[in-house]
């Protein structure tokens, strides 16, 4: 995964990484490691004394062409890029975090090394450049020039574990509410945007990327937490419809069912696909039902693998049949709607998560990447990666 150093500077503008890229060669590893810049003393000798016990690792990751990824016992990252220019020669990306740290974390972090904790801590830790997993993701695939990156060949990650972290799990769980809370204005508009569309996938999608899920492995909650949160959605939702298309009588009747519901800790109902039918009564009323129910079964599988077949056998009627009816009423195929649905999905997830191409692929519902390329340059007339990199560049 070797680049050009022009092209390099070009991709790290694009992405609006600070920080200068240092060239560095070979025969002299250890003076090119002394051209990154730390704010503190301390700091520089903790990063950069696990750099040289790992020299040997590093250089021949980077002859034979793989990305290395380094991250030191403060949690400091660095880069090292292998060069297209010179085969003598690699880049340097350093030092950079992978999110914003609280001066909480930085204290406790640093405290584990006994190092320098006063006055000047915001100095020690803020001029770090951040590079969020999402934009290391988008780095690495303009690197490679392809959505369809082999992270486990073409990378390899060395993490400095000489200190236990005892503290993760609470700091991660802080962190993570805490990303919910500053958010949840514009999460709550994607979610009222995807409601008014009847779109119950995409409702799904937000739930599950930004921690609203009713199940959450990494953090389980009690009955009356889960409650409390299940209460919050159906709240969102029943806001969300008030004024839609949705009749509102319906509207309300829903809300208070699953009020009961969850006042009795009947966690069994769909909140989100229950109302998403609502919406869907209404904006195909004047469809045949079984188009309507060729929808929501598609609707409610998207995600999986989905032929004719499938959906003809679920509900008991012959292909050709709801092949020809759905055409008529709808005015496209079944397959052109379910391309459609996917490719949609496949953009909010570019635009706002940090999936590699692969996984974006694998979680729409296309289990061969390069199919899911090819689908996505049919509709959108140009590939993932560069719908990826226009939309980064709108939000400078």
């Amino acid at each position: 995964m070797k680049i050009e150093l022009k092209r390099l500077k070009k991709i790290i503008d694009i992405l609006d990484i600070d920080g200068v890229v240092i060239s560095g060669q070979y025969s002299s590893f250890e003076e090119s490691l002394s051209k990154i810049e730390f704010s503190n003393n301390d700091i520089a000798n903790t990063v950069v004394r696990y750099l040289k016990k790992i020299k040997g690792s590093i250089i021949n990751d980077l002859k034979d062409g793989k990305l290395v990824k380094v991250s030191s016992s403060i949690s400091l990252y660095t880069l090292f890029i292998p060069s297209k220019d010179n085969a003598e020669e690699f880049f340097i990306l350093s030092p950079y975090l992978e999110s914003y740290i609280s001066m909480e974390a930085a204290q406790e972090v640093l405290s584990k090394q006994g190092l320098s904790l006063e006055e000047n801590l915001n100095e020690m830790i803020y001029p770090f450049t951040v590079i969020s997993k999402k934009k290391f993701n988008h780095l690495i695939e303009m690197i490679a020039d392809t959505e369809d990156v082999d992270y486990d060949n073409k990378i390899e990650v060395y993490k400095d574990n000489s200190i236990r972290n005892v503290k993760k799990s609470t700091i991660d769980r802080r962190y993570e509410v805490e990303e919910v809370v500053a958010n949840q204005t514009r999460i709550n508009g994607e979610i009222i945007a995807a409601l008014v569309r009847g779109d119950i996938t995409r409702i799904m999608m937000i739930f599950d990327l930004r921690g609203y899920g009713v199940e959450n492995e990494k953090f389980p909650i009690g009955d009356n937490a889960l409650r409390r949160r299940l209460g919050y959605i159906n709240d969102v939702l029943h806001a969300a419809l008030i004024d839609s298309e949705a009749n509102s009588v319906d509207v309300d009747a829903l809300w208070i069912k699953v009020k009961n519901q969850l006042d009795n800790y009947d966690f069994s109902e769909d909140i989100v696909r229950k109302y998403c039918l609502l919406v869907d009564k209404e904006r195909y009323k004047d469809k045949q039902q079984v188009v309507r129910n060729c929808i929501l079964y598609i609707n409610d599988h998207i995600r999986e693998k989905i032929s004719l077949n499938d959906v003809s056998d679920y509900l008991g009627v012959n292909k050709s049949y709801l092949s020809s009816i759905f055409n008529r009423e709808m005015g496209f195929s079944i397959v052109d709607y379910i391309h459609d649905k996917r490719i949609a999905n496949s953009k909010y997830l570019l635009r706002n998560t940090d999936f590699s191409i692969s996984e974006i692929s694998d979680y729409v519902g296309y289990y061969d990447t390069s199919y899911y390329i090819r689908i996505f340059k049919t509709l959108e007339k140009t590939t993932p990666l560069k719908y990826r990199e226009q939309s980064s560049r709108e939000r400078m």
